[in-house]
């Protein structure tokens, strides 16, 4: 395994691991991981190398993983659903892999006033769907985010459908 900031990295797998539960932190040499080292960007051939990959179930979970991984001195790559064409989400030098596909909550629907909050873990096809049943609208992705009061939001455009 590897070692960042003269930490073991079993120590950081046996902490995130109470924190998470032992079955959401994977060993970057274990079954499994293989899916998690590598986005959209894999047809082009690039593919990293994960020391860790966790994934929790919560907000506050992924608070407690930030943390630990900055108390640990370990590079830290977040993960949303893998569709990433620029390998923002490939861990090139090792570090932890914090996948949100476990948050997927829609938050809040409000179709007519055409606005939806969901999770980081709520895949866009999935969000187009759920709008498509929702008086008719329609959910385009655009590449504008923002922080409220309920956290980091990425806008679709919600259009009605003729």
């Amino acid at each position: 395994m590897s070692v960042y900031g003269g930490r073991d990295m079993a120590a950081l797998q046996a902490e995130l691991g109470r924190l998470l539960g032992s079955e959401h932190v994977l060993a970057g040499d274990g079954r499994g991981v293989a899916h998690y080292e590598q986005d959209a960007t894999s047809a082009r051939g690039l593919r990293g190398r994960a020391d860790l990959v966790v994934r929790p179930g919560s907000a506050a979970e992924v608070t407690g993983v930030v943390k630990l991984c900055y108390e640990h001195e370990t590079p830290l790559i977040a993960r949303g659903g893998g569709t990433g064409l620029a390998g923002g989400a490939v861990p090139l030098r090792g570090g932890v892999v914090c996948s949100l596909e476990r948050l997927r909550a829609i938050r809040e629907l409000e179709p007519g006033l055409w606005r939806m909050y969901v999770e980081a873990g709520l895949r866009t096809g999935e969000v187009a769907l759920l709008s498509a049943g929702s008086g008719g609208l329609r959910a385009v992705a655009d590449r504008w985010q923002r922080r409220d009061e309920r956290g980091w939001s990425a806008r679709l455009q919600v259009r009605r459908h003729r």
